[in-house]
């Protein structure tokens, strides 16, 4: 990002914050303050609770008893929201005397199924979720405690429609599909900003810890009108801890993979505000160090010289990855705040077979070392009425990457690869008592994003030409797009009508290339219905254009190593944009089921593709080197299915979450997947090899689906179940690679079969005073060892054949110290 493109951007800031948005000093009103507690409604005090004052900055945080103050409060009326998980939110109006103290006392009623949750993805303004135009799930710190997830990869698994896949055996690239889309057709966000970097994506899924995560919400369906390309399938938004209190928590666990391979990761946070609350900041951390782990150890495969061989080749790969960061803020009035985020990541990863050689001497290695600097800064103001926010944000993520993907001790096989992620954007929201014919609630904004992404091959010594050869450029991309949204959300009381766009143009160089520019522009539309039938049943439409551009996206930049091959991913050179057209529909119903509170969700899912994006296959057997030319399809694809959902209460210490997917995912017209088919006729004896071909979307099962239980036996023990399912889908496999000894000869399409991944986890706190809590866990993930069993051989193994739960059964033991 250049600054002059930031400039406009900072002038209009600061004008708007001089003409009156904000206050550039405040009178003292230390000795106006409030005074208050929080109590659920069996009278015990709720800890750590939220309370906001309405249309300000302002806010504080209950202490582990349950009382909280605010102080340098104008005099006045002012309305105070209470808020915190597993309850409903409570509005108090208190009018406020100058030197004098008010105490409020709130009483906040059970919500555990989380209808009054706030959610900011749906419409970038917060609202309940209860009442937001489309339906919105939220994975709470709590969740990732449950399931024993240590990333947030591990913890996307328990919403309808998501699914964490792994694609490969030598460098661990996984990634999730939402509504049965790849990784790329979903928009990740984290607070909202899209910075998440085409270079980082592939594996960032693994390097955002869990214990820096407040919520995690998730869009299914397009959001290309507010957040722009790739949010075809959904959008994903993870909202990182805000300090609100001091608290703090160490911890670790130690995990044993197949009851072998040790899993060790120790994490910790803590949050630190100021006493009248104009300052905080939370801090965290996480290491993780995981070995390698092979699957088929005993099995054989015939070496080059016909000897027979065991097989010493990865199916999940060594990792080590540390993370460090914080999240800040500075409220410089009532009605402005400006935050601060900074983190730090090392990610190193290495796979294929000896794993402790240099990467040129292994037979097979994919080794990736990521260093990634992100952080921005944001400002908030509010206007004098309370009516108005806005908005001012800058980010940017700087990744750099060093590489090795390589097979027989190949030497020109190291790569370097640098990225340069950068946005910046206002928006403006306001609400309106009446705006023509209804309250209306109305935000535009700009955002430019930039993203630069130059890749090189290292130079190397060729030992058979007896030759030099220097460093290569492969990639030297930049994209630039500028877009403008703006919407309208009105409320009739009983309906909810939104109207949005999206504007957007893009510009894509590859210095690499011909040095040309690509402009592309695209119009997103969005219309929403919300029909409110009663306070418990809400039915909702919607209809969203999505959008892909042309360029090198994340999945380019991982070159397996299948089959002894490289395979390299490129564009064609007459590549058009891919668009999208998705209809939403559905309703969520809450109601008493044996006297508690449940909540029934059902959504269906219609999304079309439009010249989608597919890969057409050709490979060089002198060099040994496949090319994945992305082309678009020769017809276009539907994907169309239900998700549903559950969700019940039994009482404070039992619930239940229940989730199923089902959906179809094929293209119009058979679409080559990249194998080919060898047939000979029986008269003639000759020999033909056509492409293989299918209509249906590969990995990509069309049944899937989640259970979450947990319950307390005893007061401070907790027992969590957790279960996932996956269903049959087509799989690609790769021939040459070894199965029981007998080299494979012809590529396949297979069927999988399906898969339940069981486990569960016992926890048990100690509470050292009332401010400490140690906890104690243990636990067991995929109990019934229900995992791949039929993983190639030897080094022309077929590495993306991989498939089902990411892990064999794997035993973990946990230590927590805390205040929370």
């Amino acid at each position: 990002m250049q600054l002059n493109k930031l400039l406009p951007l900072l002038v209009l800031f600061a004008l708007i914050a001089h003409r009156g948005f904000g206050q550039q000093s405040a009178p003292d009103y230390s000795d106006t303050m409030i005074f208050g507690e929080i109590k659920d409604s069996s009278g015990e005090h709720v800890p750590f609770a939220n309370i906001l004052v309405v249309g300000t900055t302002l806010g504080a945080a209950a202490d582990a008893t349950g009382h909280f103050k605010i102080i340098n409060l104008k005099p006045g009326q002012h309305t105070l929201r209470a808020q915190a998980v597993g309850y409903k939110a409570s509005i108090k109006i208190v009018d406020l005397k100058k030197g004098k103290t008010t105490k409020v006392f709130f009483t906040l009623e059970d919500d555990a199924i989380l209808a009054d949750e706030v959610v900011i993805t749906a419409s970038r303004v917060a609202q309940s979720r209860k009442e937001a135009p489309v339906i919105v799930n939220t994975i709470s710190p709590d969740l990732f405690e449950t399931t024993g997830s240590p990333s947030l990869a591990e913890g996307l698994n328990f919403v309808p429609g998501l699914r964490i896949e792994a694609n490969c055996q030598n460098c661990g690239f996984s990634q999730l599909r939402l509504n049965g889309l790849d990784g790329p057709y979903t928009q990740f966000l984290v607070n909202s900003r899209p910075i998440f970097s085409s270079l980082a994506g592939v594996y960032g899924l693994e390097m955002y810890p869990s214990n820096m995560i407040e919520r995690v919400e998730v869009v299914r369906g397009g959001g290309s009108a507010l957040y722009g390309a790739n949010a075809i399938g959904g959008t994903v938004n993870i909202i990182t801890k805000d300090p609100l209190s001091n608290t703090y928590m160490a911890g670790a666990e130690y995990g044993l993979i197949d009851g072998k391979t040790a899993d060790a990761s120790i994490k910790f946070n803590s949050s630190m505000v100021t006493d009248d609350y104009k300052a905080g900041m939370f801090v965290y951390g996480m290491h993780r160090n995981r070995g390698e782990f092979n699957a088929n150890p005993d099995d054989i495969w015939i070496n080059s010289d016909g000897k027979e061989v065991k097989d010493d080749f990865s199916e999940i790969v060594r990792l080590k990855s540390t993370v460090l960061g914080f999240n800040s803020y500075y409220r410089p009035s009532e009605r402005s705040r400006i935050n601060f985020d900074f983190n730090l990541i090392n990610d190193k990863r290495r796979g294929g077979n000896k794993l402790d050689e240099p990467c040129n001497i292994a037979d097979i290695a994919e080794m990736v070392n990521h260093t990634i600097i992100g952080g921005g800064v944001s400002a908030d103001l509010f206007s004098k009425d309370q009516k108005g926010k806005f908005s001012f944000y800058t980010s940017g993520q700087m990744v750099a990457r060093d590489s090795y993907y390589g097979a027989e001790q190949d030497p020109s096989s190291y790569g370097k690869t640098d990225g340069l992620t950068w946005v910046s954007g206002i928006h403006y929201s306001r609400s309106f008592s009446n705006l023509f014919f209804a309250p209306a609630q109305f935000i535009g904004g700009v955002e430019d994003v930039y993203d630069n992404l130059e890749d090189r091959k290292l130079a190397y010594y060729d030992p058979f030409k007896k030759l030099f050869v220097p460093t290569t450029l492969i990639t030297k991309q930049h994209v630039n797009t500028l877009g403008t949204f703006i919407q309208n959300e009105w409320d009739f009381g009983f309906l909810k009508v939104l109207l949005g766009a999206r504007y957007d143009r893009a510009t894509v160089t590859d210095d690499a290339g011909e040095h040309a520019n690509k402009v592309y522009d695209n119009i997103s539309p969005r219309i929403n219905f919300l029909y409110k039938y009663n306070k418990d049943l809400q039915f909702r439409i919607s209809y969203a254009k999505g959008f892909r551009f042309p360029q090198i996206f994340d999945e380019d930049l991982h070159i397996e190593a299948s089959g002894a091959r490289k395979v390299i991913h490129g564009n064609d050179a007459n590549l058009k944009p891919e668009t999208s057209h998705n209809i939403t529909g559905g309703f969520d119903w809450d109601f008493n089921l044996f006297g508690k509170r449940a909540e029934f969700i059902a959504e269906g899912f219609y999304t079309r593709l439009i010249t989608p994006f597919a890969s057409s296959y050709e490979t060089d057997e002198k060099t040994k080197i496949t090319t994945a030319t992305r082309v678009n399809a020769k017809s276009d694809a539907i994907v169309a299915g239900t998700n549903l959902e559950f969700r019940y209460t039994f009482n404070k210490t039992s619930n239940l979450q229940l989730g199923y997917t089902y959906q179809i995912s094929e293209y119009s017209k058979p679409e080559d997947w990249g194998g080919e088919l060898t047939t000979i006729d029986p008269v003639t004896n000759i020999e033909t090899v056509t492409a293989l071909q299918s209509k249906n979307m590969i990995r990509t099962p069309n049944n899937y689906g989640f259970a979450v239980f947990n319950f307390s036996p005893l007061p401070d023990f907790t027992t969590s179940i957790t279960g996932t399912y996956t269903g049959k889908m087509f799989i690609p496999h790769l021939k040459e690679g070894f199965q029981n000894g007998t080299q494979v000869k012809t590529d396949k399409l297979i069927t999988s079969p399906s898969f339940v991944d069981f486990g569960f986890r016992l926890a048990y706190d100690f509470h050292i005073n009332k401010g400490t809590c140690l906890e104690l866990s243990c636990g067991m993930k995929n109990v019934f060892n229900s995992f791949q069993n039929d993983f190639d051989a030897g080094i022309t193994r077929d590495a993306g054949y991989i498939y089902g739960p990411k892990q064999p059964r794997t035993y973990f033991f946990g230590i927590k110290l805390g205040n929370l």
